[in-house]
């Protein structure tokens, strides 16, 4: 009994560590995001853009087993709208894209809080 709850507890760490990791990860690529996109540096945008949709694809069918779809959805459409700012190379949808991901992310660690609401 007392060894289940040691599990349970552990498992339940590592969902909270892993989701503060990943939504500090992301977060901090929106950042970076925003400082190639306001150098007007479109190619290396571009570049660093394509490696974190694929890390995100990677990352994404485990993380739905946890969060609702509606949650990660918003991250995959803020990267799709800084796809088409990089694309048609437009510093506001740009700017747009970059907030919607780094809102986006920091939102995935609150789903997961350990707190009253999400709890019941």
């Amino acid at each position: 009994m007392r060894t289940n709850w040691v599990i349970t507890l552990a498992l339940l760490a590592a969902v909270l560590a892993g989701s503060l990791w990943l939504s500090q990860r992301f977060a901090g690529a929106a950042a970076e995001m925003r400082q190639l996109t306001e150098a007007q540096d479109w190619e290396a945008a571009a570049h660093r853009l394509t490696a974190l949709q694929q890390e995100w694809e990677d990352t994404l069918p485990g993380l739905q087993m946890q969060l609702n779809h509606e949650d990660t959805d918003e991250l995959t459409l803020a990267m799709r709208t800084l796809e088409a700012g990089i694309r048609t190379q437009s510093a506001p949808l740009c700017a747009l894209g970059c907030t919607q991901m780094e809102e986006s992310a920091q939102h995935l660690s609150h789903r997961d809080a350990f707190n009253w609401a999400n709890i019941l």
